[in-house]
């Protein structure tokens, strides 16, 4: 299956072990660039079977809507699923938090009010996209109670080995027979084990 990651940082930051755990994918991230600029940064090569797009972390709030069903419908992929920005935490490494973003109080995004306004902002991304049709992986949905991430934004580290095993069981529950399905989930957790090993 010739599969497509697409995004901004959280592209960057999971896409590479999705593309592990899928059997190989395109990855084409550009941290920092909002919903409207990515659709001009499409990459040439398609069509894809699949496709998951992460975007929406990089808009302000209360940003059109429309926007993130725009991108989603240029994508040329037979399957698109869209990741909504993942929760703003606590920040685990705070010295990662200062090299990323400059702050160095580790609950700078809960006392500032911008993850209650990211949760607003994604909650209505995912909303517009699943009523425009489009297939919708929360990332709220699949790691319960989400964990606190080293910066506080981007899902890295274990966090990502969580993130990109459940969309790559959720993917494979939705489009495979049943013995590729159960080969993929026994990859995926000798995957996951390896990364606890280390």
């Amino acid at each position: 299956m010739r599969s497509l990651v697409f995004g901004d940082s959280q592209a960057q930051a999971m896409g590479p072990a999705l593309a592990r755990l899928v059997g190989g994918a395109d990855v084409v991230a550009h941290p920092g660039k909002s919903r409207s600029s990515l659709k001009a940064l499409l990459p040439h090569g398609g069509p894809w079977e699949r496709a998951w797009v992460f975007a929406g972390g990089n808009d302000a709030s209360g940003a059109s809507a429309l926007a993130v069903v725009d991108l989603l419908r240029t994508v040329p992929a037979q399957h698109v699923t869209y990741v909504p920005p993942p929760p703003m935490t606590h920040a685990t490494d705070p010295g990662r938090l200062k090299s990323v973003f400059g702050q160095t109080d580790p609950d700078h995004w809960l006392q500032s009010g911008k993850a209650q306004a990211r949760e607003a902002k994604a909650a209505t991304f995912a909303e517009a996209a699943r009523h425009a049709g489009f297939d919708v992986a929360d990332l709220r949905d699949g790691l319960q109670p989400f964990p606190d991430l080293p910066d506080g934004v981007h899902v890295t580290g274990p966090v990502a080995d969580q993130a990109v095993g459940w969309l790559a069981r959720r993917a494979a529950r939705g489009s495979m027979s049943p013995w590729v399905v159960g080969a993929l989930l026994a990859a995926i957790g000798l995957f996951v084990w390896r990364r606890r090993g280390r």
